[in-house]
């Protein structure tokens, strides 16, 4: 005859790969304001390689002066202490993406003669006294148009 007995409570171990921590994210209202008021500037260019491939390579600069930001957005900001903000603008993966599809666009338009592959992206976030710049530099192998069209 089976006992029908419970088996003692066991004291469950908690393992935590990864320890909370208090930091500074970016708010969505302030990344918005940003790409907002931000100037682009962008050059690059579509180069040929010997072997037939081609690379383009370019960088986009984004440029935000805080007081076209707005009056009491811009005082807000001023109140941060600038490497906090900065280290927030530099962890926001939102930002990033966002910045590299805007420097992909400008890539894109840039050169014409093929398909931009996967691109090699380097982001940098510098505050220089009232002016946030964020660039961008891009590199990516291009897939020249393989088929012309031939006329008869």
């Amino acid at each position: 005859m089976a006992s029908n007995y419970l088996k003692p409570l066991v004291r469950a171990l908690r393992l935590r790969p990864v320890q909370s921590r208090a930091h500074a994210t970016l708010s969505r209202q302030f990344e918005e304001a940003v790409f907002r008021a931000a100037h682009v500037l962008s050059e690059g260019y579509c180069s040929r390689h010997r072997d037939g491939g081609a690379t383009y390579s370019g960088s986009t600069m984004l440029t935000v002066e805080l007081d076209h930001l707005g009056p009491a957005a811009a005082q807000e900001v001023r109140a941060v202490e600038p490497t906090k903000l900065v280290n927030a603008m530099e962890g926001s993966v939102r930002l990033r993406i966002r910045a590299t599809r805007l420097a992909l666009t400008e890539a894109r338009r840039r050169c014409t003669q093929g398909q931009l592959g996967t691109a090699q992206v380097e982001t940098r976030v510098h505050m220089d006294g009232s002016t946030l710049r964020l660039d961008v530099e891009l590199e990516a192998p291009v897939f020249l148009h393989a088929f012309r069209q031939h006329r008869g």
